[in-house]
């Protein structure tokens, strides 16, 4: 099991303390070292970091992939990782934490391709606020498997938010690095720059794949302002009481 880490992106309202937001300081440390600790507790070791800026950077031995894009939850900073996105890999955004037994659970998960899903999405936001706050909304079948991953507040049957933590097994990385060649093929470079990962699933679901979820009650916390990282320290703290 490897983990692959997109500390990509930037956010304005974190002007003032990190313009990056896998560099935002959440109770003593960044974020990207929370989750790298993380993984490392939970025996991942294997880790590559997916950054646009040298300045995103973590303690002890990962490897650092280059994403010439660096915008957040796109495709381009998933596929960076190159040789690195073989394997079962175990992948996150860079803007969030999580409760420790998120990651155990999603570690246990069988299916091919499992997404964390929250099913408080709209306790934890405000469909007011759209500042900075970008949000990928889960559509589920009868079955419980995703039908698709949308932006769209408005659309029905919206089952929860995808907090941007999945696994993928071996199968199904290879088959994802073919439909997103495909992806790029019809495309002109600029769109293709702007290809999100949800875009990249989506596209694997029209041809067939199950990706299951994995629920979740607001045991994560994602940042994309000062107030955020305040929360998210906040809700660290009592996690690891």
């Amino acid at each position: 099991m490897r983990g692959i880490l997109l500390a990509t992106g930037q956010c304005a309202g974190l002007e003032g303390l990190s313009r990056f937001p896998a560099m935002t300081e959440v109770a003593g440390k960044s974020i990207l070292q929370h989750q790298v600790d993380s993984l490392r507790e939970q025996g991942v070791n294997d880790i590559t970091v997916v950054r646009h800026h040298r300045r995103c950077v973590a303690e002890g031995n990962v490897h650092y992939a280059h994403d010439p894009v660096g915008l957040s939850r796109s495709a381009s900073a998933l596929f960076a990782a190159q040789g690195d996105l073989v394997g079962d890999v175990i992948c996150s955004y860079g803007n969030m934490i999580y409760h420790p037994a998120v990651l155990s659970a999603l570690l246990e998960a069988p299916m091919a391709c499992t997404l964390v899903v929250d099913r408080g999405w709209r306790k934890s936001r405000d469909p007011r606020d759209r500042s900075d706050r970008e949000q990928d909304l889960v559509r589920v079948t009868t079955h419980g498997l995703v039908l698709e991953i949308t932006q769209n507040w408005s659309a029905s049957g919206l089952f929860g938010e995808f907090i941007g933590l999945w696994r993928m097994s071996a199968g199904f990385v290879t088959r994802l690095w073919g439909i997103y060649q495909s992806l790029l093929a019809l495309c002109s470079p600029e769109i293709g720059r702007q290809l999100l990962v949800s875009d990249v699933i989506n596209a694997a679901i029209a041809q067939g794949e199950m990706v299951a979820v994995l629920t979740v009650d607001g045991a994560w916390r994602g940042i994309s302002t000062l107030q955020d990282a305040q929360n998210a320290g906040e809700a660290f703290t009592r996690w690891m009481r």
